[in-house]
């Protein structure tokens, strides 16, 4: 890896840990509000092209992945 790309990847790393640890916070303030029974997966992500995506639940990740794509097939419609 040259200087420069080892720089972005760097960068990039730094990115992506500072969307999941704003998701965590946001899952922490949920869970103080939402009843017990009642989960919660926060998405953070940036709105340029390539940009980073950071992630946090209650759930495990095998739910949140059956939900996300639930969601997605109720949104197109499917």
């Amino acid at each position: 890896m040259n200087e420069r790309s080892e720089e972005e990847f760097r960068a990039g790393v730094d990115r992506a840990v500072s969307h999941t640890l704003a998701a965590a916070r946001l899952v922490r303030a949920f869970r103080e509000t939402l009843p017990p029974d009642v989960g919660c997966l926060v998405l953070t992500f940036d709105y340029s092209n390539g940009g980073h995506m950071g992630y946090a639940s209650t759930g495990q990740r095998d739910d949140c992945i059956r939900l996300v794509r639930e969601f997605l097939a109720n949104f197109e419609g499917n």
